[in-house]
This record gives C-alpha cells, sequence and structure tokens, in this order.
C-alpha cells in the first residue's frame, strides 16, 4: 500500500481548492455573461420599435405594430427584473410607449412621426439609462473576473508547476497559453461593452435633450440611426465573447 505523507496530502488539498477556486470564477463569468445577455435582448426589443418609427414608408398601421411592441418591451424588462433582482430595477416603459403612439393625432403622417418618436426616447430614457448602467457594472465585473482568473488561476499554478516539476509537457504550456488567450480576449471585450454602454446612455440622454428642442424628421431619424449602430456594435462584441 502506497503511503502519502502530511505534505502530500496538504498539496492535493491546496491543489483541489485551486480548481475548485477556478471552477467558481468561471462559474461567475458565465452568469454575468447571462445577465448581460438579458439586458442587450430588452435594448433589443426597444431597437425594435425604433427601427419601425423611423421608416421612411411609415403609416399609421406600422405605428399600431409598434405600439404592440411595446408590450414585448415591459414583458423583456418585466422577465429581466425578476430573473435579476438584485440589478437596476427597470421601469416598465412599454405602456407608456404604446399610449404615446396612439394618443398622437390630428396631424399628418410626418408630423406625427416626428412627435411619436419624440415621445418614444422621453418615455424610454430611464429605461435605457438603468439598462446601460447595468451593462457597463457587468462589464466591469467580468474584466475584473478575466483579470483575477488569469493572476490567481493562471500565472500563480503555472509558475508553482514550473517551479516544482523544472520540466513543463508542450500540453501543458498550450492548455496555459490557450486559456491566457481566451482570458486576455474576454478582459479586453469586456471594457469594449462597458464603453459601448457609457457610450450609447451618453448619445440617448443628448437625443432626448435635443428632442426638446426644435428638431425635425430627418435629423430626428439620423440620430436615431447613429443610437441603432451602437446597439449592434455592443451586439457584436458580445457574440465574439461567447466564441
Amino acid at each position: 500500500r502506497q503511503e502519502f505523507s502530511a505534505e502530500d496530502t496538504t498539496k492535493a488539498d491546496n491543489a483541489w481548492k485551486k480548481i475548485v477556486d477556478t471552477y467558481d470564477v468561471e462559474k461567475k463569468l458565465d452568469a454575468a455573461g447571462n445577465q448581460m445577455d438579458g439586458a442587450l435582448s430588452v435594448l433589443k426589443e426597444y431597437s425594435k420599435i425604433l427601427s419601425q418609427l423611423v421608416g421612411d414608408d411609415y403609416t399609421d398601421a406600422l405605428g399600431e405594430s409598434s405600439a404592440t411592441l411595446g408590450k414585448s418591451l415591459s414583458n423583456a424588462s418585466d422577465a429581466y427584473n425578476k430573473q435579476y433582482p438584485t440589478a437596476s430595477h427597470l421601469p416598465a416603459v412599454g405602456g407608456d410607449i404604446a399610449n404615446a403612439i396612439r394618443l398622437v393625432g390630428g396631424l399628418y403622417i410626418h408630423h406625427r412621426q416626428a412627435q411619436i418618436l419624440k415621445d418614444t426616447i422621453e418615455k424610454a430614457n430611464p429605461l435605457v439609462q438603468g439598462l446601460m448602467g447595468d451593462v457597463k457594472k457587468i462589464a466591469d465585473t467580468m474584466a475584473t473576473n478575466y483579470k483575477d482568473y488569469e493572476t490567481s488561476h493562471l500565472e500563480t499554478p503555472f509558475k508553482e508547476v514550473a517551479n516544482e516539476s523544472r520540466r513543463l509537457t508542450v500540453t501543458t504550456i498550450s492548455v496555459v497559453y490557450d486559456d491566457l488567450s481566451r482570458a486576455r480576449v474576454g478582459q479586453a471585450l469586456a471594457k469594449k461593452v462597458g464603453q459601448a454602454a457609457t457610450t450609447y446612455a451618453a448619445a440617448h440622454q443628448v437625443l432626448v435633450d435635443k428632442t426638446r428642442e426644435r428638431m425635425d424628421l430627418k435629423e430626428l431619424i439620423a440620430e436615431i440611426q447613429t443610437l441603432r449602430s451602437e446597439v449592434k456594435a455592443a451586439q457584436d462584441i458580445k457574440a465574439k465573447m461567447d466564441k
């Protein structure tokens, strides 16, 4: 029977603890990624409403369809609030947006479209600001976790193994390299998502402020198209993080 010294047992316990700690960090990253997906899905519902409202072929029928999408937006924000109760509580603005779309009348179509866009953007702003605040916090947390993963769960164990064994296999080096690459790419992408969230929130607030001044439909649509490109950029970055 092979016997193990107390030193061997301690080393085994420490090695196991490191594995468990690494597992916990990876689960935290997965959970943060899922919450970010949830936040971006709410934003996607808002983007759908804007897409219909800025169309060149806008009609009252499309306006009614956009009002219906307001319910989908409320459903998405309610689901997010229930799943992530510790996050910023997102206001249910879908109903307000639907009412704003339906109550605008007595104007010819382009004036109605401009007024509906202005009302929609203003009523959605509390939701957008809360949502982007959450995305920024999630992104910052993920960037920190990736950095911690690299330092505590890759660099330190790798050096300990290297010092003890004095020899490393190509397989070990390859595995650590792949994990290091993933951690650094993840950290960089998380920072980009955080920056995109901050940019979107600021741009949306500026747009709200502008709508309180005289602003024609063409200028308003151009500003909204810029906003939509920011949403797509954040979604594209998140998709890269999932690869």
